[in-house]
């Protein structure tokens, strides 16, 4: 987008010509009217001819802007155009609701800055293609030489209205340009057929701009796949890289959201690990690095990784050591899926002394009087507004907790804040540090807590960390319920393969009449969560499902009749072939599988004769082979 028209109220004329400057010389063409535009009968149409003669308009927004109606006719002119329209904040005073869902720039602290990443943008952005019947219409109004009526305005706008909810304008009695105006402004809005109008935007609603860097000012990035996981939904990037979601019901302050973007040779740099926390009323920022960027190795990056491990990697398998968690297999995944070396990632985690263990928070029960639990409990009274309750309390609770939380006591400073996030941040760390039963007695707070009709997700997010410290002592069965108790709620593919995991390892000690129906059930759990994956281009986890679901088909193909069978092994061999050659699984992970892998082949070259048993029998040998080659391998 090369050219665009400057709307800005002239209080602002310093600021529009120094705009104006900074966008000219990075090479856009910017029309602003000097005053002659607004002279004349036929000004507004000469305003539309302007506007429509343009790939865009800027709109420099401030209180004074937000007052003139010469700037409201000039920007509901461009959305009736069909036009983008690019606000650049001077001031806080919020956007029009009908703006609102796009994005912004602020030049409050950066002017340069902001003018020159306003330019990036604009010449980041292919213009729209004009619409015919839109402009006609337009055209149409702009030009009328009798005052339009705004009662006739109106009659045109409520027919596009949600619902009878009736409007309300006050205009002056005295009538002149300023009626005339704002008339014309209703008319224009009309004609965009779509567009929200004067309430205020919803809560449920998520906007992101997708930015790619380099350069630092980033480039929108139009066309990419977006998701959230917790709806289900997707939506691809407009020209200016945004997307918007419906958040559903249940979703709300305090609770956090996944967002995953996909586009070629790109990664999501921030947020990290794709964690958003509500309310986001404003669109949030994604950035997105080259695979392969130096990014990704910045202490920043790597403060994200070991705090994903400590959210990805809770369930401990059943008899691990205490506070072990499988980093080293963790740390692969993530520099894979990055495009970095994992041998430099893991040497800059140990120059910066970083273990999951090492930063996790520390167990209440263990804690000495430190900077530490200060720290960790500081951020839990500094949290989102709306998920801490700290009105409700007095002013001493704070200092009360935080000095509890000094001297080590953290169940007392849990108790003196009884929030959910206070009770499932120390189940966190109990969970951390090995302190399994504690951190379900943790969880269990936070849950008698929620009320799961309100905040659902956030219910089944709390029943899931429950299963994981469940499973991780052993307690399948318990696992399972909690697991299961998310998936009422919740249909997330992390939920559907910890729920899966519980059921096998149920299935496990289960009478054979119990144990085949079992490993169905997780079959199918697999099988959903893996499509999800799929769905979501997230190829690591869907490689991870596979393989789990491949050992569920494997061992249920042992409990059928030999006719039965070579069904089953047919699909846990097909699974086990697609993940050995996956790029982005683990080395141990595909240790595991090649192994599997020919154990099953040789079990199905035994159901079969001829031929094709001994191509079964060669191809298990190969998978040997190649085990044998990657055990060889010095350890990442």
């Amino acid at each position: 987008m090369k050219s665009v028209f400057l709307s800005y109220s002239h209080e602002d004329l310093d600021a529009a010509k120094r705009l104006e400057a900074a966008l000219s010389s990075q090479g856009v063409d910017v029309w602003r009217d000097e005053g002659d535009l607004r002279a004349g009968d036929l000004w507004p149409k000469r305003l539309g001819e302007a506007i429509e003669g343009r790939e865009g308009v800027v709109l420099l927004w401030s209180r004074s802007a937000e007052q003139s109606d010469f700037v409201t006719l000039e920007w509901t002119t461009a959305l009736a155009l069909g036009r983008p329209v690019l606000s650049c904040f001077l001031d806080k005073t919020k956007l029009p609701a009908s703006l609102r869902s796009r994005h912004g720039i602020s030049l409050q602290k950066d002017f340069d800055g902001g003018a020159a990443r306003l330019a990036a943008d604009l010449l980041g952005i292919e213009p729209p293609e004009p619409k015919a019947p839109r402009k006609e219409k337009v055209f149409a109004e702009l030009e009328r030489e009798s005052e339009p009526s705004v009662q006739r305005a109106l009659e045109m706008l409520r027919p596009l209205l949600d619902g009878s909810e009736e409007i309300h304008i006050h205009v002056d009695d005295g009538g002149g340009w300023s009626r005339r105006i704002i008339a014309l402004a209703l008319v224009a809005i009309a004609l965009t057929a779509g567009w929200a109008l004067w309430p205020e935007p919803p809560d449920d609603r998520l906007s992101l701009r997708v930015l790619r860097k380099p350069p630092e000012s980033g480039v929108p990035a139009s066309g990419a796949k977006t998701f959230l996981f917790e709806a289900d939904q997707e939506r691809d990037t407009n020209s200016f890289g945004a997307a918007t979601f419906s958040l559903p019901a249940g979703l709300g302050p305090g609770d956090r959201v996944t967002i995953g973007v996909l586009l070629d040779d790109y990664v999501l740099y921030q947020p990290m690990n794709g964690k958003i926390a509500l309310p986001a009323r404003e669109a949030f920022d994604v950035e997105l690095r080259p695979k392969g960027s130096p990014d990704f190795l910045s202490d920043a990056s790597l403060s994200g990784l070991v705090s994903a491990a400590l959210e990805e990697s809770r369930a401990l398998p059943p008899g691990a050591p205490a506070g072990q968690t499988p980093f080293a297999n963790y740390v692969e995944r993530w520099s894979l899926e990055r495009g970095v070396d994992a041998q430099a990632v893991q040497t800059k985690l140990r120059q910066l002394s970083a273990t999951p263990q090492d930063i996790a928070p520390p167990a209440p029960a263990e804690v000495n009087a430190s900077p530490g639990p200060i720290q960790w409990l500081q951020g839990i009274f500094d949290g989102n507004s709306g998920t801490l309750e700290l009105a409700s309390e007095s002013p001493d609770v704070k200092q009360q907790a935080l000095a509890a939380a000094g001297r080590g006591d953290f169940a007392e400073a849990a108790r003196l804040f009884e929030s959910i996030k206070a009770w499932t941040e120390a189940g966190d760390a109990w969970k951390n540090a090995g302190e399994l039963g504690k951190a379900q007695a943790a969880y269990d707070k936070a849950l008698a807590a929620i009320d799961p009709k309100q905040r659902p997700y956030a219910f089944a997010d709390l029943q899931n960390r429950r299963g994981e410290a469940l499973q991780a002592q052993g307690d399948a069965e318990g696992a399972m319920a909690s697991f299961g108790a998310a998936l009422s709620v919740s249909q997330a593919p992390e939920i559907q393969r910890n729920f899966a995991g519980a059921v096998t390892a149920v299935a496990k000690e289960a009478p054979p009449e119990d144990k085949a129906r079992l490993l169905d059930e997780a079959s199918r759990s697999y099988d959903q969560a893996a499509k999800k994956y799929e769905r979501f281009g997230r190829e690591a986890e869907r490689a991870e499902t596979e393989v789990a679901k491949a050992a569920a088909l494997s061992t249920r193909s042992q409990l059928v009749a030999p006719s039965e069978a070579p069904q089953l092994l047919d699909a846990a061999i097909d699974a086990q072939r697609s993940a050995a050659v996956n790029p982005l699984l683990p080395t141990a992970d595909r240790a595991v599988v090649l192994e599997r892998l020919s154990d099953d082949l040789l079990n199905r070259s035994r159901l079969t004769t001829g031929v094709e048993s001994r191509r079964l029998v060669e191809e298990a040998d190969s998978a040997r082979r190649q085990l044998h080659v990657l055990r060889q391998r010095p350890s990442q």
